[in-house]
């Protein structure tokens, strides 16, 4: 697998619990030079430079995760925000089109949103706007990227958002996030590439979520 930037996955435990994870890949230094770091009182998964003296850039350091009880956004930059301020999946597209793509001109923007058993899938490119709505089945997954992972080097192209392009995983009988991040990690993430990772699931309880960061630089 080459470069796919950021990634995204969505599904549904063997017993029935929705879940996401968010995987955060990097070519050059300064977007190698990055963590991912959760703050449950906030309840937001933030990407952010590993020097903290460095200034922000909207591009590298956003907040990657924000969820409350009933609703959770995962996405590749500050549109999260306004996604979650929503608080309604069928906001997505409206707000991915109104952001437009990355401050660069060129990166996508990715979001995924869980509401309740509702998963939908967004993607915001130079050219359109693509929404699915998905209801993954049990101990099934389904993923996308910012970029095709196809180019090795040079400049990447544009996930080409569609159920027939989605990654699927299945047979994934996870119980914890961190099993979840290893279970996809191993399947679609390039190891040399790999900065970070989150992943948030619904305690086996039905309410609140589980929730768990990890790094490459750790």
């Amino acid at each position: 697998m080459g470069y796919l930037g950021r990634v995204i996955f969505v599904g549904k435990t063997f017993d029935v619990r929705p879940f996401a994870a968010y995987f955060v890949t990097g070519r050059s230094p300064s977007s190698r030079s990055r963590e991912v770091v959760d703050y449950p009182v906030g309840h937001v998964v933030t990407v952010e430079p590993l020097d903290k003296t460095q200034e922000q850039n909207e591009i590298l350091h956003y907040p990657a995760i924000l969820y409350d009880d009933d609703f959770v956004v995962v996405g590749n930059g500050t549109h999260t925000e306004e996604i979650f301020q929503s608080r309604d999946e069928k906001q997505l597209e409206k707000i991915l089109d109104k952001w437009g793509v990355e401050p660069d001109g060129y990166t996508p923007r990715i979001a995924a949103t869980i509401s309740h058993s509702k998963m939908s899938l967004g993607m915001r490119t130079a050219t359109n706007t693509k929404v699915l709505s998905i209801s993954p089945e049990l101990a099934n997954a389904y993923g996308f990227a910012t970029y095709d992972g196809r180019a090795t080097s040079g400049k990447p192209q544009p996930f080409e958002l569609s159920m027939h392009s989605l990654f699927r995983e299945k047979s994934l009988y996870v119980k914890t996030p961190e099993e979840l991040i290893r279970s996809i990690l191993g399947s679609y993430i390039n190891s040399d590439l790999y900065v970070g990772a989150a992943a948030i699931m619904r305690n086996s309880y039905g309410k609140g979520w589980v929730v768990h960061v990890e790094n490459r630089a750790e």
